[in-house]
């Protein structure tokens, strides 16, 4: 898979997340339900513009494993 489209899946998602003022609003209730900051926030967005083909392959690697699926076949 393409590194970028999983780069900008997960910026668009979190864009997604921020398209009015009641996400807006989740968002920052989420933040201080958890009791993080605003730079955890920030953190996370400078993590997926930096993130390598590398990284998503270790990470894919790493969680993704095929025997923690199920094959389902509908006939």
């Amino acid at each position: 898979m393409n590194y970028f489209l999983v780069k900008n899946y997960l910026l668009g998602n979190l864009l997604g997340d921020l398209d009015g003022p009641f996400s807006i609003m989740t968002r920052w209730r989420t933040l201080i339900l958890n009791e993080l900051t605003i730079e955890h926030f920030n953190r996370n967005i400078n993590i997926y513009k930096k993130i390598t083909a590398t990284n998503c392959q270790e990470l894919a690697q790493k969680y993704l494993n095929i025997n923690d699926y199920f094959e389902v076949v509908v006939v």
